[in-house]
């Protein structure tokens, strides 16, 4: 895949190999709102199309890209893997003119498939046992709310040290992470989406999002740094294990 920016100014995401010989467009440059590649200078528009060859000829008609749904939203740029998006990206219970954002990557890169990852959040039982989390309730199991691409629920309980939380999570597609969380009386949101460098790779981008309604962005941001940490510390605790699990069925409990 190879993202561009044109001067529209809008993201693209196209397939990155071009169909004349297949060099690759990532050392291409940008003309206007073209991608051209650096070979033989064919030039492609922003769905995909090719619609001039570096010396004139005409371009022939299967020559094109693939492009891939794109969205801008959070302070990421977002592909779907299909022709036509399947589902929304995931809201907030406030609008988005309300919201700060913190955005960082992860740094490490993980030998799993996203979808492996993903398979945490209904993992209750690692909640509790690797994050040291308690519920003031019984598992939500019965509770889950499902869609054709996502499922979501809520708890309410404990944190490590003993900090009130409620929390809202849940998983969009196959590598999408999504918190809404209230953490000792005051709210944040929370996305994990999960790249896919190579097959059997994930590389994890973190969002934290928190209200600024008081119009004091040090405290906002002093907030937003205290939730970052927070999110890689529980991340940070599944590194180990996501570094050397091998995921299968097994003999799993209720609580899984």
């Amino acid at each position: 895949m190879v993202v561009f920016r044109g001067e529209s100014g809008r993201a693209q995401t196209l397939s990155a190999y071009c169909p004349h010989v297949g060099a690759d467009l990532s050392v291409g440059n940008v003309q206007g709102n073209n991608l051209r590649c650096a070979f033989h200078h064919w030039q492609f528009d922003q769905s995909g199309t090719c619609v001039e060859t570096g010396v004139g000829d005409p371009p022939p008609r299967q020559a094109c890209l693939f492009h891939f749904p794109t969205d801008e939203k959070y302070g990421l740029v977002w592909a779907f893997n299909g022709k036509t998006a399947l589902f929304d990206l995931p809201t907030f219970p406030y609008p988005d003119s309300e919201l700060a954002l913190q955005v960082e990557g992860f740094d490490a890169v993980l030998p799993v498939d996203p979808w492996v990852l993903c398979c945490n959040t209904p993992d209750i039982q690692h909640i509790k046992a690797l994050h040291g989390i308690t519920f003031d309730q019984n598992d939500p199991d019965e509770d889950i709310e499902w869609t054709r691409h996502s499922m979501l629920y809520d708890f309410r309980g404990k944190h490590t040290n003993g900090e009130r939380i409620e929390y809202r999570v849940g998983i969009f597609g196959t590598s999408l992470f999504y918190q809404s969380s209230v953490f000792e009386g005051r709210w944040f949101g929370f996305l994990a989406p999960f790249g896919l460098p190579r097959p059997g790779q994930s590389k994890t981008f973190m969002v934290v999002v928190a209200r600024n309604t008081d119009g004091d962005a040090a405290s906002t941001n002093k907030f937003l740094q205290f939730a970052m940490d927070l999110e890689k510390k529980v991340v940070g605790e599944d590194v180990p294990i996501m570094r050397t699990i091998h995921f299968r069925p097994g003999t799993l409990t209720k609580s899984d």
